[in-house]
């Protein structure tokens, strides 16, 4: 095992917490809002006929709304991503669910992991070189 030298460290600055403070109003704005009454299972039964009728006539428009809508509730970490899943197994079918589905989690995903790689840097991979090596000389 070789010794690398530490690498340097960047400074802190105020923009690397943009996406956090960006983070904390959504999730806030979200609850303060309301929104999370629509996405639960009695909004879906309360709304399947308007929500099929808007998916047969918009189409395209349709799948995108959904894939926004599923981004956002991953991205923002927010409660509800279950409840998407069953509602677009239901508007779009098990096929075009899957796909739609999986697309917007793995995008909203890779903002959330932006997010935190933005914000905390390399902190949380020094923190863990400890239990690593420790792990390493158990073996």
């Amino acid at each position: 095992m070789t010794h690398q030298p530490p690498s340097v460290a960047k400074s802190f600055t105020w923009r690397h917490l943009i996406p956090i403070l960006v983070f904390a109003a959504g999730l806030m704005a979200f609850f303060a809002l309301g929104l999370e009454r629509y996405l639960s299972i009695d909004a879906l039964r309360q709304h399947r006929s308007v929500l099929r009728a808007w998916v047969e006539t918009s189409g395209l428009l349709a799948a995108l709304v959904f894939m926004a809508i599923y981004i956002i509730t991953v991205a923002f970490a927010l409660p509800g991503a279950t409840v998407l899943t069953i509602a677009g197994g239901f508007l779009f079918g098990s096929i075009w669910s899957t796909v739609l589905v999986v697309i917007s989690a793995t995008l909203g995903a890779t903002i959330l992991f932006s997010i935190a790689k933005t914000t905390l840097g390399a902190r949380p991979a020094r923190g863990c070189r400890g239990w690593k090596q420790a792990s390493e000389n158990m073996h």
